[in-house]
């Protein structure tokens, strides 16, 4: 929603279009200059938890270099690639998969009780889970090349999807507030509807606006 608050105001409002600057150089320069104060922001999440992991710290950066490769490699040579995407993608899911395994799984070893900074870092790995599941989901697509079946994959794809969205932000949800399964079975099923009905919600939404933006820029 904070991505898309941009749009939603100038959906809402098309005759603030003129107040925006016209595109040019100084977009690359400013991404750029952006740039720090993410990699600021980024460096002090990772000193908050140094209280809980101690020396194993270094382990967390190192998954974390391998995760900036892995999107690296994805925007480089699979979406902006004309060739060869496959393999781009399959480097992407062993940089990912690998560092996953290696540097959180044993070496990192995170699986220990949370505190309230770790809590932060869940949210972001269940965020990264969600983003490697799509990932999968696209493979077929790479693979057969038939009409029908892309049409097939594009119809029938997205509610499986959303189940399994549903499931990674569900055992999310369960060791954020240390629930049980079978005690708070229905907090977990109605976090589960909550999460699809805002997930639906904002995608609509999302939609609407993009959707109002370009009828603006061609009247």
């Amino acid at each position: 929603l904070g991505l898309a608050l941009p749009y939603l105001l100038l959906s809402w409002n098309p005759k603030w279009l003129k107040f925006l600057p016209k595109p040019g150089a100084w977009m690359e320069r400013f991404k750029v200059g952006m740039g720090f104060p993410m990699l600021a922001t980024a460096v002090w999440l990772f000193t908050l938890t140094d209280t809980h992991y101690g020396k194993r710290i270094l382990w967390l950066g190192v998954f974390l270099v391998l995760v900036a490769a892995a999107a690296w490699v994805f925007g480089e040579f699979f979406q902006r690639g004309r060739s060869r995407r496959g393999a781009a993608l399959v480097v992407v899911l062993l940089l990912l998969g690998g560092g996953y395994l290696w540097a959180v799984e044993a070496k990192l070893r995170w699986r220990q009780p949370f505190n309230l900074t770790e809590h932060l870092v869940l949210g972001v790995y269940a965020h990264f889970l969600i983003i490697v599941a799509n990932i999968i989901n696209q493979l077929p697509v790479l693979v057969f090349r038939d009409p029908q079946f892309l049409k097939l994959h594009q119809q029938w794809s997205a509610w499986p999807m959303d189940g399994v969205e549903a499931l990674i932000a569900l055992v999310a949800f369960r060791q954020f507030f240390q629930l049980e399964a079978r005690r708070d079975a229905w907090r977990l099923a109605l976090a589960g509807v909550v999460f699809v009905a805002l997930k639906f919600l904002l995608l609509r939404l999302y939609s609407y606006a993009l959707v109002k933006i370009v009828l603006a820029q061609l009247a």
